[in-house]
């Protein structure tokens, strides 16, 4: 009972540098589309882009095999604990404070990271594969899964958003972006489906790197 609605070209060019954030920061493409790259912002976690417009892009991976993001995904799922970073809240803050506009988007576990920030001044926040669990309680998951601040890019067979998926009403489902059911819980969960009509993202020099290509999906 849903329309698999065509993905704008501005929300796949976001999609890609949230792909491109996965790469080491030195690796790090200096643009994607018409987006670039402000490097001074770089860190493990985030990238900011400058827009044609003028407003900010602010990017954030999700999971890597490493212990800190391990940890965070299995707090998840097991107890349903929310997740800040207190990195990203000081630089909304920053933003916020010289009167800055800004964009969001985040994949899997760095929703969480959205989720529960302030950010006065954001303007379109883009979730991809939101995280989430039924450890959750019910009234937590239906307020952020129709929050219509919102745009939801989900696919129906990924197990990390199916919490969310359950909890969504029918003008949330209209208003999302729905992924074909796959049976593969990888590419369910992968940044790579959401701009399948573009070029897949590559680092500086060569093709993305193992550590991408086993990482960027969990």
């Amino acid at each position: 009972g849903y329309e698999h609605r065509k993905i704008p070209l501005e929300a796949q060019t976001f999609a890609k540098a949230v792909s491109s954030t996965y790469f080491k920061v030195d690796k790090r493409p200096d643009t994607v589309g018409d987006l670039k790259r402000l490097p001074e912002y770089d860190t493990d976690r985030m990238s900011v882009w400058l827009e044609p417009n003028g407003q900010y892009l602010v990017t954030l991976r999700g999971s890597k095999a490493e212990w800190g993001d391990f940890r965070s995904d299995l707090a998840i799922a097991a107890i349903g604990k929310k997740q800040e970073h207190s990195e990203l809240q000081d630089l909304l803050d920053k933003f916020d404070s010289e009167g800055k506009t800004y964009d969001l988007a985040g994949h899997s576990l760095s929703t969480q990271y959205i989720i529960h920030s302030q950010h006065q001044n954001s303007d379109k926040i883009y979730l991809f594969n939101s995280a989430s669990s039924p450890a959750m309680s019910g009234d937590y998951l239906d307020e952020i899964a129709n929050d219509p601040s919102y745009t939801h890019f989900v696919n129906p067979s990924d197990a990390v958003s199916e919490a969310i998926w359950q909890k969504m009403s029918d003008e949330t489902v209209e208003n999302s972006y729905v992924a074909p059911y796959t049976y593969s819980p990888f590419v369910a969960h992968s940044i790579t489906n959401w701009y399948k009509d573009l070029e897949p993202a590559k680092e500086k020099e060569g093709d993305a790197p193992e550590e991408q290509q086993s990482n960027e999906p969990d």
